[in-house]
């Protein structure tokens, strides 16, 4: 599993109703995502996938699904990127590596927003 990246999106308003997709680059994310994107409220992915960044995978996602949010996450810690995220629309950043509490309780946190 070394080559792939994961997102995770969270379909209904269990946060504990994760499921998880593999993929190589961004461009199969946004595919995959927008073959499913009416079961999406959440979508955490990370900030720098092969073929795609940030900006433009949060551009896409919204474009595919305006109502669901963007948490990203990263292990380099950018806060001109992030709150340049913020602005265009995401709804979140957690540091890798993320504790499985603090992913929880972010998740909490956006679905409650909702």
């Amino acid at each position: 599993m070394k080559n792939f990246s994961r997102s995770w999106y969270v379909s209904g308003s269990n946060p504990r109703d994760i499921k998880c997709i593999l993929h190589k680059t961004a461009t199969k994310q946004v595919k995959c995502i927008n073959d499913i994107k009416r079961e999406i409220d959440i979508v955490l992915t990370d900030m720098d996938l092969p073929g795609m960044v940030g900006a433009e995978v949060l551009k896409k996602l919204k474009e595919i699904n305006p109502n669901a949010s963007v948490i990203f996450c990263s292990g380099s810690d950018e806060p001109n990127i992030n709150s340049e995220l913020y602005k265009a629309g995401a709804k979140g950043f957690i540091q890798k590596p993320y504790d499985p509490i603090e992913l929880m309780q972010k998740l909490r946190e956006v679905l409650d927003e909702k």
